[in-house]
């Protein structure tokens, strides 16, 4: 007896592993460039360029994703490394779509090291969580002494179909570390879409927008704290909070949002107070 299945009947294997390798390294003359790279699909790098009011020697780079999202199966991993006095502003040219993932999953991992002295912005555009996406994401951060590091990790979600049908589910860790192994900071949730959008005041209410920015840099941080409270409470459209992280290492804002406009205004006032606050100069807006 022919035991052969015929191939319409035989589920495709339609995971897609990819990874990207991006350092950077401070030049004599004290410009930052890309001293090593490999992009794998769906992974793309743009031009990077500079702009005359950022900190000294800083590089922009653009990361595009050539698929138009993630999809059921991605696993991609980004590991970033920033070495010693190197300065970058990594972001994307727009937000993030996670597809519906039908019965599968997507994953997304971030491993960034930032050298000694180093400066390291990392600010991705929102995840958009479609109706049915389930997504685990990880980002882990190693900071040396003296090192500045600016991140955030934000999402909103996103019916294509003009309802309001949520995402499945959102695992979420953010792990911050020193280069010595220290714990700094950690914070992990797991939600499904559901729940996301029951409206439950004890959870998000009706605000379905979500952002976490993260601070770890030398010296007095206090009145970058006192500055980006303000600056959030000016922000229609959000409710935030900021803490110090112990020992003043740095600090920790979570904010939720009405809708993407208003987690994107909260996401830009956020940086631009904080390298206001560090530097004394607020940055140039990136066109995207």
């Amino acid at each position: 007896m022919n035991t052969a299945q015929s191939w319409s009947s035989i589920a495709p294997d339609l995971s897609r592993s990819a990874r990207s390798w991006l350092s950077f390294r401070r030049d004599p003359a004290g410009q930052t460039y890309i001293a090593r790279q490999r992009t794998e699909y769906p992974f793309h790098m743009t031009r990077p360029f500079r702009l005359p009011a950022d900190p000294e020697g800083m590089l922009t780079l653009y990361l595009q994703s050539a698929s138009g999202g993630l999809y059921r199966g991605d696993r991609l991993t980004l590991d970033v490394d920033v070495e010693e006095k190197a300065a970058l502003h990594l972001t994307t040219q727009a937000g993030t779509v996670v597809h519906h993932t039908r019965e599968g999953e997507a994953s997304q991992t971030t491993n960034i090291r930032v050298g000694a002295d180093g400066f390291c912005e990392y600010l991705p555009d929102p995840l958009i969580l479609f109706t049915g996406a389930r997504l685990c994401t990880r980002t882990h951060a190693v900071v040396e002494p003296g090192a500045t590091l600016l991140l955030a990790d934000a999402f909103t979600t996103h019916d294509p179909g003009g309802g309001q049908v949520p995402f499945a589910n959102l695992d979420n860790e953010l792990r911050l570390e020193s280069s010595n192994g220290e714990l700094l900071a950690v914070d992990r949730f797991q939600i499904d879409g559901a729940a996301f959008t029951s409206g439950n005041s004890a959870l998000q209410g009706g605000q379905l927008s979500q952002g976490t920015v993260l601070l770890v840099a030398p010296g007095d941080l206090d009145p970058v704290m006192t500055a980006l409270r303000q600056s959030l409470n000016s922000t229609p459209g959000i409710y935030a909070g900021v803490s110090m992280l112990p020992g003043k290492r740095g600090l920790w804002c979570r904010f939720l949002a009405d809708d993407g406009v208003a987690l994107g205004a909260a996401l830009k006032n956020a940086w631009t107070t904080v390298r206001s606050g560090l530097t004394g100069i607020p940055p140039v807006e990136r066109r995207k």
